[in-house]
């Protein structure tokens, strides 16, 4: 996963996702040494099936299942050693280590072609001639094209990233977090 932060800019978050996720623990600290820990073997039922997971996207060499299930193992651990009651109490701060993984790419061509079909569609409504050919256009002042960097993929995750723990730390009903995770969502799609 590091790996893919360092050479791909739309993947850059990753680095700070642990840093936030162990802020929010620490947030909680208080609350935490009150909660009862011990082993809780239910935990198992949940590791192995993702542990047998990570051996299988590693053999098929599928990376991005293989950082899943490693990710999705770490709450598994907690469960194991710590209980199941800690782990509820870490539940957000656990599922938002699902950020690291650099998942999105498959996003970028339908996109792209999103980016493109909105952006002769405003054009048209000017009045201005305009000539698509995929993601290629023919305007009277020059030639235009929708790039992967237009693909808006890159703020949308970020986006969805930071709407996430925006939401979680400001809001505390459920529904105003999702509809601000939601809006998160759509504003980056259309700002680009």
């Amino acid at each position: 996963m590091v790996d893919v932060w360092i050479v791909n800019e739309t993947f850059t978050h990753g680095f700070l996702i642990m840093p936030i996720s162990l802020w929010l623990i620490w947030q909680q600290r208080e609350a935490l040494v009150r909660i009862r820990t011990g082993r809780d073997w239910r935990g198992m039922l949940v590791l192995l099936p993702l542990l047998a997971l990570w051996v299988l996207a590693a053999f098929l060499n599928i990376a991005v299942v293989q950082q899943l299930a490693m990710v999705a193992m770490i709450p598994a651990l907690i469960w194991l050693t710590l209980g199941f009651e800690m782990t509820w109490a870490l539940a957000f701060p656990l599922a938002y280590l699902l950020f690291m993984v650099p998942l999105g790419q498959s996003l970028i061509p339908p996109m792209m072609e999103f980016t493109a079909d909105f952006t002769v569609n405003l054009i048209l409504l000017t009045g201005i001639p305009i000539f698509r050919d995929g993601l290629y256009f023919q305007l009277p002042t020059g030639s235009w094209a929708v790039v992967e960097e237009c693909s808006g993929v890159r703020y949308l995750i970020a986006s969805a990233a930071l709407g996430t723990i925006y939401a979680y730390t400001t809001y505390q009903s459920f529904g105003n977090r999702l509809a601000f995770i939601l809006v998160s969502l759509v504003v980056p799609i259309i700002a680009n």
